[in-house]
């Protein structure tokens, strides 16, 4: 009998043959899927092949290379344009990374339209990103040395996690101190040529350095603040409060100073991929609608570009912004101004040519260091209490905290 047949069955003295059995519809189905999976494996082993022989130099190419590259001349050229715009990207990105400043008169020049800028507007809001830090030795993120890009950098497997974004760069935030930067800001805060500062930071140094709370939004949190999400209070801690809380897990282990509430604390970090708090969000929004110049100080833009409520004109008059930052921005082309120089000096010298005295850095004035003074520095009967074994009131609430009035 043939293959496909059923074999032969005897009636009598005869020989008879059953007909074929047709396939079922779900071993059609099957063997329609292993062939499509087949022809999937196939196509992919043939667009490897082509890739490979179109990175390699066209004088290295083989015979095999050659004719490949002929018979399918159609997904060649896709995949060249795709190789291509690939190459255009990366060498984009490393331009950006690039840091450059202005030649001394250059800079002397943009600062002093600067001032001119921030003399005659009405309501001044300065953004601020992980470059007004660096100063204070807390890494950036897409600097020279920045964390995403040594992380690019290390070998594959290699690389650091970001999930604890308050930790990022193994930094201590109670161990720095606010730079010349940020007490030239606040200063100016101050002063009333700035409305408000809404930073991307977490690392605190806005409120340290004295910006007013009604002045300043914290887009990403702070990692010295915990709130409590079922009475709306904050509290101001003396230590980071992240220490227990990663990506979409914010709970800090600790519970509501409110004796009456006693909910657990969260932290206010924003993770990459989380919501902005709304709070925060209102803040900022409103902030932008009112201004008539924006300032960008240490910030790729990366993120904020993509804010509408930030670039968005106003119904009336015009609204003119203004960059500070080392390397080129994605919002570069529509600034009034670029400036390329570092954020210290330059928030100093635009202090100086409004007239407005930058303090030094007080620690004494520094709520944070007073909280953290009180958690290093405590009282007998606190020393007396820490030796007794712990309760299963172990979570009370921490003495080193100031309450906040809810944002």
């Amino acid at each position: 009998f043939q293959v496909g047949q059923a074999p032969p069955y005897r009636t009598g003295r005869a020989y008879e043959h059953r007909p074929p059995m047709a396939l079922s519809q779900r071993d059609s189905a099957k063997l329609e899927r292993a062939a499509q999976s087949r022809a999937a494996a196939e196509e992919r082993e043939v667009e490897r092949r082509l890739k490979a022989a179109l990175r390699t130099p066209v004088d290295e190419r083989t015979a095999a290379d050659l004719a490949l590259l002929e018979a399918r001349p159609e997904e060649a050229r896709r995949l060249q344009a795709a190789q291509e715009r690939t190459a255009a990207r990366k060498a984009a990105e490393a331009a950006s990374m690039v840091e450059t400043e202005d030649d001394a008169e250059v800079l002397r020049g943009k600062i002093d339209a600067l001032s001119e800028m921030l003399a005659g507007a009405r309501h001044v809001v300065v953004y601020t990103g992980a470059g007004i830090s660096t100063a204070a030795n807390i890494p950036d993120y897409r600097g020279p040395q920045g964390i995403w890009t040594q992380q690019k950098k290390a070998p594959a497997g290699k690389a650091g996690s970001l999930s604890s974004g308050s930790r990022a760069g193994g930094v201590d935030k109670l161990g720095v101190t606010p730079t010349e930067g940020h007490m030239a800001l606040a200063a100016l805060v101050r002063a009333g040529r700035v409305a408000a500062v809404v930073s991307q930071n977490i690392d605190g140094l806005h409120m340290r350095s004295g910006v007013p709370p009604s002045a300043l939004t914290e887009l990403h949190g702070n990692v010295f603040r915990e709130r409590c999400r079922a009475c709306g209070r904050e509290f101001l801690r003396g230590f980071d409060v992240t220490e227990a809380s990663s990506y979409r897990r914010h709970t800090t282990m600790r519970k509501c100073d409110d004796s009456s509430c006693r909910a657990p604390l969260h932290d206010t970090i924003v993770y990459f991929g989380e919501k902005i708090d709304e709070t925060q969000l209102e803040s900022a929004q409103e902030a932008a609608g009112r201004a008539d110049v924006s300032l960008f100080v240490g910030s790729s833009l990366k993120v904020l570009q993509h804010y509408k409520y930030i670039w968005q004109q106003p119904g009336r008059g015009r609204k003119r912004f203004a960059i500070i930052n080392l390397q080129p921005t994605p919002k570069d082309r529509v600034a009034e101004l670029v400036v390329r120089g570092r954020a210290d000096y330059v928030l100093t010298q635009l202090a100086a040519r409004l007239g407005v005295g930058v303090p030094p850095y007080d620690a004494t004035a520094d709520a944070v260091l007073r909280l953290a003074r009180r958690v290093r520095q405590p009282s007998r009967s606190a020393s007396a209490a820490s030796r007794r074994p712990p309760s299963k009131a172990a979570a009370a609430p921490s003495k080193a905290a100031a309450t906040v009035a809810p944002s």
